[in-house]
């Protein structure tokens, strides 16, 4: 909207200063639209005068109020236009010069002015809210805050002009060198840097080589390579095809045209160099059949290309497509394929909506946790952590960035209890990182993955509930419209916008991307008794999704989680033991700990928990462990931190940790005698209880 503002306000007065100073409006006069706006405002300058001052009044009096939908603004306008156009209905425009505009004529010009001063009144009417909210600053302070916003945007909008730019310098400069193929050999090196880079920093991420520093400076240099090659196979495959369509001259008719003109001094105009460079009309004659054959399978790829980016589902074309399938058929199989024991296709759950999951109120309540990408979010807050905490639950689905929604209404009710799954474990997204951090934030290393189609993410229709009018009418129209190749995903990753808390389409990601334990929510809600299962990497005992949800936790919701001196983290780190088998693994006294987290006080709190009991299981090598999970360490000492990457388990791997699961929950149910508290139902949740299961964590091991 602001670019179209823009456009229109721009001609607008530029057709009224040549109007004023008597010079016709030329510009533009192969364009009969724009052509005719200009001569229009030209001719009719005191009718464009009076638009203009009365959009302004109307401006002002649109800011007055807090309440746009209660301003008498609206009203104001809805009169004078009505006004404006009974008036050159009734009499039509002045004769001057020859020139006349009646017959209606008029309307499309004058429409023209009406939407570029209706833009030009909500963008003022904004500004003058916004300046009456904020503290007034001085012009200094204020210029030396503008010039540091757009002069990084500058210099951005000044690096891509060069990248631009440069490609026919490139492509020519090495054909000089190399041949007609020059360009596509310094694309294909452009393409195969970002591709070494990427297989350089899987190999770093998934702990497979020593790491560094430079890791992350690699990846971006890598990405922008890969890009700037893709830039000159593209260059070269246009070049390719205009010539041989007959449009344009060949490289190698150009470059020999300018090598004679350099020999001859440059002196075109007086001595045109001796060499037949045939037209594109001419080129075009001596071989019609062949150019119409080639022009017309590029049209054709053309419309293809336009029909798919604007019909194919974004959600059904990613590899977050197949990631989900994947996990459906291993943990969600039919009860026929189990008991058949062969996999197969999981049709049950692949038609089970979310909304259905929970129908006869039975059982545990699913709340399954994924992340909203906000890397340009209004909030200061939301922007630095790259997004917020996204809900998907058989109720309401949403996040405090966006409003709720009932599950039936969102996103036209096709979200699936499977595909809520994989959004969940969606772990490599662009723009994301765990915990709000890593490379794939990166502006350039999230374009090249947009461009490879490499995410696992979600796109959903915002659950924001629509506020002003325009919101709602577009709403209506658009409904739950699908994303496509164009919107969101080109126009976001061109333009920079969207991924905020308003816009249309929102991506969602891993949890984990926000906070990989699913404790924010549940702190969120007062729970009482929280378990938590941390099966992520964690080579150096750090706790480093602990740390993060603990954090978040304390900012958003003032919620303060201690730990027990006597019975913390240190008991699960893993110690050198004597006599233990195998010789290479280290052993914890503990699998678990317990902490308590205290709740910030609520004006009207009655009912809600006070105080919880966090039960923190982490993978970690514990003495009560079979000679199974104890040669599989054994043979592979990473275990049981291996790479969260390889998503392929084996039948001996899969074993090993579902052993090390269950040892450490056993551990944890006997010692702290929670199979005695629930066997006659659930316990009361009191703080006697609470007492009572953390003087149990403190026994020695």
């Amino acid at each position: 909207m602001i670019w179209l503002l823009v456009a229109l306000v721009t001609l607008s007065g530029a057709s009224l200063i040549s109007s004023i100073v008597g010079v016709a409006p030329d510009l533009l006069q192969g364009v009969p639209g724009l052509h005719a706006y200009l001569d229009f405002l030209h001719w009719n300058v005191g009718l464009a005068v009076v638009v203009l001052f009365g959009f302004a009044i109307v401006s002002l009096a649109y800011s007055i109020g807090d309440d746009p939908a209660g301003s008498k603004g609206p009203v104001f306008l809805a009169v004078l236009l009505t006004c404006l156009l009974a008036y050159q209905a009734t009499i039509g425009f002045p004769q001057e010069e020859g020139r006349s505009i009646r017959d209606g004529q008029w309307l499309v010009p004058f429409a023209m002015i009406i939407i570029s001063m209706m833009l030009l009144n909500y963008r003022l009417g904004r500004l003058f809210r916004w300046l009456r909210r904020v503290p007034s600053v001085s012009s200094r302070y204020s210029g030396r805050r503008s010039f540091e916003k757009w002069a990084g945007l500058l210099l951005i909008f000044a690096a891509v002009l060069l990248a631009v730019g440069t490609l026919p310098l490139v492509h020519f400069s090495i054909y000089q060198k190399v041949g007609q193929d020059g360009g596509g050999i310094a694309g294909l090196f452009g393409v195969l840097t970002g591709v070494l880079s990427g297989f350089w920093g899987l190999y770093q991420s998934a702990g497979k080589g020593g790491g560094g520093r430079f890791t992350s400076l690699i990846l971006k240099i890598g990405a922008a390579a890969l890009l700037f090659g893709l830039a000159i196979l593209s260059f070269q495959v246009a070049g390719k095809v205009s010539e041989a369509a007959g449009l344009v001259e060949s490289t190698a008719e150009y470059v020999a045209r300018a090598e004679i003109t350099a020999q001859s001094g440059g002196e075109t105009a007086a001595s045109p160099p001796q060499i037949q460079t045939p037209s594109p009309v001419s080129a075009l004659s001596e071989n019609q059949d062949a150019a119409r054959l080639i022009q017309v399978g590029f049209w054709t790829w053309f419309a293809v290309a336009v029909i798919t980016g604007a019909f194919a589902n974004l959600n059904y074309i990613s590899l977050g497509r197949f990631y989900r399938d994947r996990l459906v058929e291993a943990f969600m199989p039919d009860r026929e394929t189990t008991m058949e024991d062969h996999p197969g296709a999981a049709g049950l759950a692949d038609q089970l909506k979310l909304s259905e999951v929970w129908e006869n109120h039975r059982g545990p309540y699913p709340l399954i946790n994924t992340n909203i990408v906000l890397a340009n979010a209004n909030s200061l807050k939301h922007r630095m952590r790259g997004g917020a905490s996204f809900i998907l639950s058989p109720g309401m689905c949403g996040s405090d960035a966006t409003g709720w929604l009932n599950t039936k209404f969102f996103d036209g009710n096709e979200m699936t209890l499977g595909t809520a799954m994989a959004i969940s474990g969606a772990a490599a997204n662009p723009r994301t990182g765990i915990g709000g951090k890593g490379i794939t934030r990166n502006k350039t290393v999230s374009l090249v993955m947009n461009l490879l189609n490499f995410r696992l993410g979600y796109w959903v229709n915002n659950p924001r509930k629509p506020e002003t009018m325009l919101e709602k009418t577009l709403a209506r129209i658009a409904g739950n419209i699908r994303p496509n190749h164009f919107f969101p995903s080109g126009y976001y990753s061109a333009t920079g916008k969207g991924y905020a808390e308003n816009s249309k389409f929102s991506e969602l990601s891993d949890g984990g991307h926000f906070e990989n334990l699913g404790l924010y929510e549940l702190v969120r809600r007062r729970c009482r008794l929280i378990i938590i299962c941390d099966g992520g990497q964690d080579n150096s005992a750090s706790y480093s999704d602990f740390v993060t949800a603990i954090r978040r936790i304390e900012a958003d919701f003032g919620a303060k989680i201690t730990l027990n001196k006597q019975a913390g983290p240190e008991r699960m780190i893993a110690k050198a033991r004597e006599g233990m088998y195998p010789s290479n693994a280290l052993y914890a006294d503990k699998g678990y700990f317990v902490a308590k987290v205290v709740y910030a006080d609520m004006p009207d709190g009655a009912g809600w928990a006070k105080e919880g009991v966090i039960i923190y299981m982490k993978t970690t090598m514990i003495e009560d462990l079979s000679m199974k999970a104890k040669g599989y360490k054994g043979a592979n000492p990473d275990f049981p931190d291996q790479s969260t990457g390889d998503q392929f388990f084996d039948d001996e791997q899969f074993e090993a940790y579902r052993e090390l699961g269950y040892s450490i929950a056993g551990q944890a149910v006997e010692d702290l005698g929670l199979e005695g508290s629930f066997k006659k139902g659930r316990p009361r949740f009191d703080l006697d209880w609470e007492e009572n299961i953390l003087k149990l964590a403190e026994a020695p091991a």
